[in-house]
């Protein structure tokens, strides 16, 4: 029998990905060892990365700086589980009805992946910084709705600059992974 990994579990333990997530990350894995990467964008220099190297589970990498916070979760299913596919825009909504995300944005594709636009009031901001949340599954699960692989992640920008379509494909372009 197969088992599915509901989606809003991903996104409750993905710290809601917003302007406080680069505080609660704990970095511990080389980010050459994760099968998922960031490269070709200054971002990825001071990348720090978690997990990988296990069955099944979860990897991180955190490419915030100063300006922005930029955090991307790999999850994967195991042998007998998979995960459903959500889309983005329930994740945002999700997110809205917690109170962390406001003034969602229609969705939209970028370099493969389900993109929407939102605002979240950050830690140390007086008004909500724009932000975008990002989904893509790989690996489909024969005879199942499912998937084995889901990259999601956000992007706020901490200047209160909404990020350019360009610069929303620029960072999305620099993530790549041994299951595409």
């Amino acid at each position: 029998m197969r088992h599915s990994w509901r989606r809003g579990l991903l996104a409750a333990s993905m710290l809601f990905v917003t302007a406080e997530a680069g505080a609660q990350f704990s970095p511990d894995t080389d980010c050459a060892k994760l099968s998922m990467r960031l490269a070709g964008i200054p971002e990825a220099t001071a990348a720090r990365c978690s997990g990988g190297g296990e069955e099944f589970g979860d990897e991180f990498i955190d490419a915030s700086g100063p300006g922005a916070v930029f955090v991307i979760r790999h999850q994967r299913g195991g042998l007998n589980y998979y995960l459903e596919r959500e889309e983005v825009t329930h994740i945002v909504k999700k997110m809205m009805d917690a109170g962390e995300a406001q003034d969602a944005g229609e969705p939209f594709e970028v370099e493969d992946f389900d993109v929407v636009r939102y605002k979240t009031k950050a830690e140390g901001t007086e008004a909500p910084v724009a932000c975008f949340t990002f989904l893509n599954y790989a690996g489909h699960v024969d005879h199942t709705t499912g998937y084995r692989h889901a990259i999601i992640g956000s992007y706020c920008d901490l200047s209160g600059s909404a990020p350019s379509d360009t610069r929303i494909g620029e960072l999305l372009g620099a993530i790549d992974a041994d299951f595409w």
